[in-house]
């Protein structure tokens, strides 16, 4: 993955899900189809539209947030 994650394509996206743990993997086919690339990922995500993407349970859109909080911490 590009170390600059405001620069990934929708793939990259997809790629990074996938890696993250306790979260299930299939969340990557929403990322891809609703066209997520790194910006969209930094800057717009939130409860709300994970919720509307598929992301279920509070538990893994906590997970979610988390682990997009920490790409922004650490460029």
């Amino acid at each position: 993955l590009l170390k600059d994650c405001s620069q990934w394509g929708t793939d990259s996206v997809c790629r990074w899900v996938k890696s993250l743990k306790d979260i299930n993997k299939d969340y990557s086919e929403d990322f891809l189809k609703h066209g997520i690339n790194g910006h969209v990922l930094l800057t717009c995500l939130d409860d709300v539209i994970l919720q509307e993407f598929g992301v279920s349970t509070i538990l893994h859109r906590r997970l979610f947030l988390k682990a997009i909080a920490e790409l922004k911490d650490n460029p």
